[in-house]
């Protein structure tokens, strides 16, 4: 399991760790190309294979450029 280092000022890592999880952490930008596609190849040089990403951030009335962002992320997720 990898989780962006913002979450664990909340102590999430910690309790995750108490309910016997492997918990690494990944920099992650949800808003950033860049940082999605160096996640995810942080995750599969780890791992080998990343099944699913979860972004649980929050739920936002998206603009259009956000929702053109959006979109090149669900092509590009969709296409690999």
């Amino acid at each position: 399991m990898f989780l962006s280092p913002h979450l664990t000022t909340f102590g999430s890592r910690e309790k995750l760790k108490k309910e016997g999880f492997d918990v690494n952490l990944v920099q992650l930008d949800v808003t950033d190309i860049n940082s999605i596609t160096a996640a995810k190849d942080s995750i599969e040089k780890a791992e080998g294979k990343l099944d699913v990403l979860v972004n649980n951030a929050g739920i936002h009335l998206c603009s259009f450029a956000n929702r053109s962002l959006y979109k090149l992320h669900i092509g590009k997720a969709r296409a690999s």
